[in-house]
């Protein structure tokens, strides 16, 4: 009797840890699907920038750099950034922290940059 209770103990402790793994799976889950989507927004806004890195489904067009499409792009950046607001970094892996981290300063800088009017340059 007096095994069993420490092994009880023991695994009990383990099942407790288990929530905040699947949450952590979660949170990376949803960090690379936004990481993901933003990424093909970016190859669909910026058919040059595709093919220099390969993707050339879109060898026949340009990007449009009309007032139009740059507001939207601003908008949909801010909409990845909100994205990322809501994933908690406590529950992600070391990795993704810093994954999301760098991330954030990339929209953040595209989000200046939009602000601050260096589309005029």
């Amino acid at each position: 009797m007096k095994l069993r209770r420490p092994v009880i103990l023991g695994l009990l402790a383990l099942l407790m840890t288990v929530p905040s793994v699947a949450a952590e799976e979660t949170a990376s889950q949803r960090l690379h699907e936004l990481f993901e989507r933003e990424w093909k927004h970016r190859l669909a806004e910026s058919p040059q920038m595709a093919s220099a890195v390969g993707v050339h489904g879109a060898n026949d067009r340009l990007g449009s750099f009309s007032m139009e499409a740059l507001e939207r792009r601003h908008r949909r950046t801010l909409e990845f950034l909100a994205e990322l607001d809501a994933i908690t970094p406590e529950s992600l892996c070391e990795e993704d922290r810093i994954n999301a981290a760098i991330f954030r300063d990339q929209l953040e800088d595209r989000v200046a940059g939009f602000e601050f009017g260096a589309y005029q340059v």
